[in-house]
């Protein structure tokens, strides 16, 4: 015996490679699962309390540019249809996956799999031009109460 510990062989390091690899889609999958439905919530207590705020805070007859705060809310409900979208995109993706693994071809699902990363950053930054424009929307409406 040469002294080679056996946790080093090429077979533990090609198990504990495996096992690590296995992690990290679950780590992948919980933070995907994690991002949709913070977006989701985000996206639709925004428009929740925008409405609110334009009834309850500002009222009806609100100086504020009623444009900037249609588009806030477009962009946000844009935001809902593109993660509901990324939703049936992966469900695709993934039962195409299933399909090329049978058939003994790498799992790429396709069209799909390359496209619902682009539709999950539109999502995120349909959200953030929401909060610009509700944020223009407020500043507008505030200068036009104080007269400026």
């Amino acid at each position: 015996m040469t002294g080679a510990n056996l946790a080093d062989s090429p077979a533990s390091a090609t198990a504990e490679a495996a096992k690590d690899r296995e992690h990290l889609i679950e780590a992948s999958q919980k933070s995907q699962e994690d991002y949709d439905k913070t977006l989701i919530t985000l996206s639709g207590g925004a428009l929740a309390v925008t409405f609110g705020f334009l009834k309850d805070v500002v009222g009806l007859s609100a100086g504020g540019s009623r444009t900037t705060l249609l588009i806030a809310w477009a962009c946000w409900c844009a935001s809902l249809a593109c993660t509901l979208f990324s939703f049936l995109m992966s469900v695709g993706a993934l039962r195409l996956a299933v399909t090329q693994l049978d058939q003994g071809q790498p799992p790429r699902g396709g069209w799909r799999g390359r496209f619902i990363p682009w539709i999950n950053w539109i999502a995120g930054l349909l959200f953030i031009a929401g909060v610009a424009f509700v944020g223009c929307f407020v500043w507008e409406t505030l200068g036009a109460r104080h007269g400026k």
